[in-house]
């Protein structure tokens, strides 16, 4: 009896170490992410900014924000030097007005503001404008065709060529199984997506369920996915959301506007290099008084997720001890020698400065 015993003890911890293992292999590898600067006005005001703008980076990693209220693109490079001011306020070819969305193809800079689609070359010389009558969320474009797109049943991406003409028009929204009354604020949210774009597809992410539609090019629709995340609080978190859409619709008598916002996880996703990074909405340690911010990365053709990384204040002299900040739905992405860069526009809380936070990962 007693050797049955000792036997039956060590099967059990064999298989505890078995599955401890199995657990532990699912897992996904995390890295803190190193802090190499903040960008701000301190030692230039051209660099200073009153309200946060959407930022992407180009080949050389120089840095390009939208100024909205000033109607302007602020070029710097990643080491916080100023380059120059593109476009200016107004309504003319060359003209900004309130600028927000912006990317980098091929050497050119392609802004949206609220009348139009402005194309700039990397000198910030003015090439050509067109009128954009639709009020189109987000955009994204390659060498060939700018993608817009617009929360409607039908025909969400709308894709023009650079001259302004529309060559098609292909998607349709994600099903919200229980049709319900809902605010403007909530539709705007349920809605919310990216759109990116490589050589071969088109990827419509919807943030607030994490499914990823995608299309070839000419618009046919290849697939639909819903990601499942390896992280258990983010899983857990998604998991909440959907409930919401699919079960309840956001019904405005249970579930109020406040705490839909206060359940946001998914925040901006963009395509670099055969990968999508996933930013996501900060994580508060209560016990430990910090906040972190977390970017995921995912294989774009397989969708495995291969690495978390984590991010703190950097303004903060205690980096990863404590850190009091905010960010926005905001990053840019680079990669040289091995190593990947990240930018990131925060708000620190502890120090009430804003700044553009440049990142680094071991090689």
């Amino acid at each position: 009896m007693k050797r049955l015993l000792v036997i039956i003890f060590s099967f059990t911890l064999v298989l505890m170490n078995f599955l401890y293992s199995k657990q532990k292999s699912k897992e996904i590898e995390t890295e803190v992410l190193h802090p190499v600067r903040a960008i701000t006005g301190d030692n230039d005001p051209r660099l200073a900014y009153k309200y946060f703008g959407f930022i992407c980076t180009d080949e050389n990693f120089d840095i390009y924000m939208s100024n909205n209220m000033k109607g302007y693109v602020l070029k710097m490079s990643r080491t916080g030097k100023f380059i120059r001011k593109i476009g200016r306020k107004g309504m003319g070819p060359g003209d900004l007005y309130l600028p927000y969305k912006i990317t980098f193809v091929n050497g050119k800079i392609i802004v949206v503001d609220n009348n139009a689609f402005s194309i700039f070359d990397k000198q910030g010389r003015f090439i050509f404008k067109f009128r954009k009558f639709l009020p189109f969320e987000t955009f994204t474009a390659d060498s060939k065709y700018i993608y817009a797109y617009l929360p409607r049943k039908k025909n969400v991406i709308t894709v023009f060529d650079y001259k302004g003409n529309r060559v098609r028009n292909f998607g349709e929204l994600y099903e919200n199984y229980k049709k319900v009354k809902m605010t403007f604020n909530i539709i705007h949210k349920l809605f919310e997506a990216n759109i990116v774009v490589d050589n071969k597809n088109v990827y419509l992410i919807y943030l607030t369920p994490a499914l990823i539609y995608k299309y070839d090019k000419k618009g046919k629709l290849l697939s639909r996915t819903e990601i499942v995340f390896k992280d258990k609080i983010i899983n857990r978190i998604q998991n909440n959301l959907r409930y919401l859409i699919y079960k309840k619709g956001f019904e405005r008598k249970r579930y109020s506007e406040e705490k839909y916002n206060h359940g946001e996880l998914l925040r901006k996703v963009i395509y670099k290099n055969g990968k999508f990074y996933l930013l996501f909405s900060s994580l508060i340690d209560k016990k430990k008084g910090k906040i972190k911010g977390r970017i995921l990365r995912l294989d774009a053709k397989t969708l495995k997720q291969e690495k978390m990384y984590i991010f703190y204040d950097i303004s903060d002299k205690n980096y990863g001890k404590i850190s009091k900040m905010e960010y926005f739905d905001e990053i840019a992405v680079g990669k040289e020698d091995g190593v990947e860069y990240f930018f990131i526009p925060i708000y620190s809380e502890t120090e009430e400065k804003k700044y553009i936070g440049v990142y680094k990962t071991k090689k």
